[in-house]
């Protein structure tokens, strides 16, 4: 690892297979900085990741990660008001928390995902 170390973990992702074993690691870390695995490239500005099969390990999908949001802490934080105002016995407070905590659970089910399908995207490895 280079000395500070770079901002993300791995530049693109490695194709494991039989002949893996086979490349010295020096090169296989050059190949990997140089963009040359999976996902060796930035798209939309989105966090992607791959989606493998589970017994051989060939990629079947790419997935698209949500975005940094502080929605589930705002959804946290109205859930415990809802909580503590039905503990401490404030029924008008509990409702409002309530009510904010269920608009909060649809929010977060209408920004997830992409608006749209995008098809196939290549993602390296033809």
């Amino acid at each position: 690892m280079p000395i500070p170390p770079a901002p993300y973990a791995f530049a693109s992702l490695p194709q494991v297979g039989s002949a893996a074993d086979e490349v010295a690691a020096g090169e296989r870390a050059l190949s990997l900085a140089r963009g040359e695995g999976y996902l060796g490239f930035a798209r939309n500005g989105w966090q992607e990741t791959l989606g493998v099969h589970m017994t051989s390990g060939a990629p079947e999908q790419l997935i698209v990660l949500p975005r940094p949001t502080y929605l589930p802490l705002c959804t946290a934080l109205a859930t415990a008001t809802a909580v503590l105002a039905m503990l401490f016995q404030f029924y008008a407070l509990t409702l409002a928390a309530a009510l904010l905590t269920a608009g909060l659970f649809v929010l977060a089910g209408q920004s997830a995902g992409l608006a749209r399908d995008y098809g196939p995207l290549p993602v390296g490895h033809g």
